[in-house]
């Protein structure tokens, strides 16, 4: 018989059961569990049922006041990879902001105002990155769930997206296709409700399908919610 974690749903490993005592390490949370063989054997899933997944790294689980807070930061390697870009794109800003001071001469100052506008342009890009970038080191998602409605906050610098969603009636989770330049095509994937008025994007941007396929059934079996299929929401097999 299978037996899981009961707070982040993974199958326990015979390795880590201590059948003495009662008791097993999950693998995957690291949350010592009581075992409980009297449980009858779970029976096969339907097929448009998903198997539990495990919770993902870096996420935080609480409660609070009958609140079930999910917590995890935004830092990947992406970030460490556009702090370097970000020093070469204000280095050649710099450059060119050097360039433009020391012209002269009538000539120049057509030249000077053309240049003026590139780097404000520059430097404007160079800003709105730095920003993201930023966010990306040191800001969190706290998602906050009970009752039917949930709370999702982006600190500590501000972002879009945070807010109240009331009337939550189903979750799924959604892939989204990013393309770039020269045809490279990136996905990242999304944590959608559908509430009583109507559909709602809860969080996006998530790295990795298990992410939010674990907040879809942590968050459904918290708010007493039935998994069932919804069009559009990631394949089931």
């Amino acid at each position: 018989m299978e037996i899981h974690c009961k707070t982040c749903g993974a199958p326990l490993e015979e390795r880590a059961m201590d059948r003495e005592r009662g008791l097993a390490r999950c693998t995957y949370c690291d949350t010592v569990v009581e075992l409980d063989f009297s449980r009858p054997a779970p029976k096969p899933r339907a097929a448009h049922e998903r198997a539990p997944v495990a919770m993902p790294d870096h996420f935080e689980v609480g409660y609070e006041a009958g609140e079930m807070v999910i917590r995890w930061g935004w830092f990947t390697t992406k970030h460490l990879i556009w702090f370097v870009f970000l020093i070469g794109w204000f280095g050649v800003m710099i450059n060119e902001y050097t360039g433009l001071l020391s012209s002269t001469g009538p000539s120049a100052d057509a030249s000077a105002s053309e240049m003026l506008l590139v780097v404000l342009l520059h430097g404007g890009f160079g800003l709105a990155m730095a920003y993201v970038t930023l966010c990306g080191f040191i800001n969190k998602t706290t998602l906050r769930a009970r009752d039917g409605h949930m709370n999702v906050h982006h600190s500590p610098l501000p972002w879009p997206g945070s807010g109240t969603v009331e009337g939550v009636r189903q979750l799924y989770s959604k892939e989204r296709e990013h393309r770039g330049r020269r045809g490279r095509v990136s996905y990242s994937y999304e944590l959608h409700a559908v509430t009583t008025s109507g559909m709602r994007k809860l969080v996006g941007r998530l790295q990795e399908a298990p992410q939010a396929l674990w907040l879809e059934q942590t968050l459904e079996e918290h708010l007493g919610i039935s998994d069932r299929p919804v069009g559009g929401e990631l394949p089931r097999h």
